[in-house]
């Protein structure tokens, strides 16, 4: 990145069995969210940037070509009303989450997303609001805190959380013996 060269690479995304080889990839920045890093670059001054899991990358090579670096690329901006690395073209929102007093103290040491606030404490809750988009990454954050955390608003992700845990539900329905 240092020396704008592009680099080639060999990636293997989760969904599939097989690898895709990349090359002529600019190179722009490094991001690390969930202790993994991204590279974020792009093909070319038509196309928009792309993000791939350094882990999933094999073979890279720097290749000989250079690139002219983007003078309007912002990694902030980017990013900007995202909770993690997953970019949808979702508005950003203001959510607002009902948190148990011991995932509370969490939440106060290490904050979902920088525009967190907290917008009430008390013995049995606390409540916190955070302004971003609703994506796929946020969904698996907010699930992963289990019964300990509830979406209040808005009532589109409160929804959608809803729906997750009754799909979760199912897994777990006792299975009668036959």
């Amino acid at each position: 990145m240092k020396e704008n060269k592009m680099v080639s690479f060999d990636y293997h995304p989760y969904w599939s069995d097989h690898h895709t080889h990349y090359y002529n990839f600019q190179p722009h920045a490094l991001k690390m969210f969930e202790r993994r890093w991204y590279l974020i670059g792009r093909y070319g001054s038509n196309h928009p940037h792309r993000i791939y899991a350094l882990d999933r990358m094999t073979n890279v090579e720097a290749q000989d070509e250079t690139y002219t670096k983007d003078p309007k690329f912002n990694l902030e901006e980017m990013f900007e009303g995202t909770y993690g690395v997953i970019i949808e073209d979702k508005p950003v929102e203001s959510i607002w989450l009902k948190v148990e007093p011991y995932q509370a103290n969490y939440l106060r040491s290490l904050p979902l997303h920088s525009s967190q606030l907290e917008l009430r404490g008390g013995k049995d809750y606390a409540l916190f609001s955070i302004r971003v988009r609703p994506t796929y990454d946020l969904i698996q954050k907010l699930l992963s805190f289990g019964s300990t955390v509830e979406v209040v608003k808005p009532e589109s992700l409160r929804d959608e959380m809803r729906e997750e845990v009754k799909r979760m539900a199912l897994k777990y329905q006792d299975i009668e013996e036959e």
